[in-house]
């Protein structure tokens, strides 16, 4: 499923009108290959010509910067 809607989102940037403007969320393309907020995620994107990407960093209690869209980690644990 992720794999057709990446492939879809593909797709309609190589179509994309010039005045449209898409913006990578949870820091890039994030499909099976990439995971949020990663590195090659980020990567991905420029490769893709996003205009934007939107990355997600959050403090943790003991004062550490960490890239993590939720609050918590209860949807990968």
């Amino acid at each position: 499923m992720k794999l057709a809607l990446f492939a879809l989102a593909t797709a309609a940037l190589a179509a994309q009108d010039p005045h449209q403007k898409w913006i990578a969320h949870r820091g890039g393309v994030v499909d099976g290959r990439y995971s949020e907020n990663s590195p090659a995620s980020l990567e991905a994107a420029v490769k893709h010509g996003y205009w934007m990407i939107e990355s997600d960093i959050r403090e943790t209690r003991d004062g550490k910067i960490i890239t993590q869209h939720d609050p918590d980690f209860m949807r990968f644990f």
